[in-house]
């Protein structure tokens, strides 16, 4: 792996902000809530972090130079007819009843919510670009750079900052404005993001770039 991790781009170089989108991934009430659906899940591991102010931080940055948000969040039809349940993740959605549409717990989280005007899209697999169209609307308003945040780490993240790599952005994931569960997936995660994103970088080295520009 060392081999590989020697030729990472260590620079944020060309990326342009006109040109980035910063995406947050099911900032939504039933995973931060404690009462959520998955909140005994996460909630307690975001609190210690102090994720949600951290990453408060770097959306009201990226606001305040213009660059483009775009806010994802699952969302399934009450009684969850036609989920799969093909694996452990979508099974115990259905049987916490988890992300229903209308109902606060698949509403974003106050403080990570969207602004009037900033992208929503709405998804239910594991990818953000699984079945979205995301990938071509961030194309038509000329995004080449995405930068991510969300829940989970090794889950949703993982699976849509490989995919964003695939199909050709440059990717930015801020590892410390995700989480997983606990921090040994979180890790497990981050071993082969790495490798595989453009850049992984923290809040504070991400916000004095924006700060620069």
């Amino acid at each position: 792996m060392q081999l590989i991790l020697d030729h990472r781009i260590q620079a944020l170089g060309e990326v342009d902000p006109r040109r980035t989108a910063l995406i947050g991934i099911h900032w939504q009430n039933d995973i931060l809530d404690p009462e959520g659906a998955f909140g005994p899940i996460f909630a307690a591991r975001a609190a210690e972090l102090g994720l949600v102010p951290r990453v408060r931080r770097v959306f009201d940055a990226a606001r305040a130079i213009g660059m483009a948000m775009v806010h994802v969040k699952v969302v399934y039809e009450p009684g969850h007819a036609g989920v799969l349940r093909n694996n452990a993740l979508f099974r115990t959605v259905c049987e916490r009843d988890a992300f229903v549409r209308g109902t606060p717990g698949s509403e974003f989280a106050t403080p990570l919510g969207p602004q009037p005007g900033e992208m929503v899209v709405e998804h239910d697999r594991i990818s953000v670009f699984y079945r979205t169209g995301l990938a071509d609307a961030l194309r038509e308003r000329g995004i080449d750079t995405l930068v991510f945040t969300g829940v989970a780490t090794n889950v949703a993240v993982d699976h849509s900052v490989r995919d964003a790599v695939e199909d050709g952005f440059t990717t930015v994931l801020l590892e410390d404005c995700c989480c997983s569960s606990n921090a040994s997936f979180h890790e497990a995660g981050l071993l082969t993001l790495r490798a595989l994103s453009t850049h992984v970088l923290e809040a504070e080295h991400f916000l004095a770039w924006l700060h620069a520009r």
